[in-house]
């Protein structure tokens, strides 16, 4: 094995530990947007201005999987900063 294909092994290891990396961010930035749509529709919960009662109705139904994502994040919210650095491996 010489040198060159040593240190191509070395890169394909560190791209593939960015990529893994980068992919973690953009889960927890899609988890966020999501959490932050589900947020906007039933914001008149909890005083937030909310859209026309319409548009939530019709988009009531898109958030199933919100809504058990904010029902999972509140069992979670006694270490929410651990789970944060948990995503940048601090």
């Amino acid at each position: 094995m010489n040198i060159l294909s040593k240190l191509r092994g070395i890169f394909k290891g560190f791209s593939e530990g960015f990529k893994e990396n980068a992919i973690g961010l953009i889960e927890l930035e899609c988890a966020e947007y999501e959490n932050v749509f589900a947020l906007l529709i039933v914001g008149g919960l909890v005083g937030i201005p909310s859209p026309p009662t319409s548009l939530t109705l019709r988009l009531l139904p898109l958030l199933d999987r919100e809504i058990e994502m904010m029902t999972s994040g509140t069992l979670k919210l006694d270490d929410a900063f651990g789970r944060i650095a948990g995503y940048f491996e601090v």
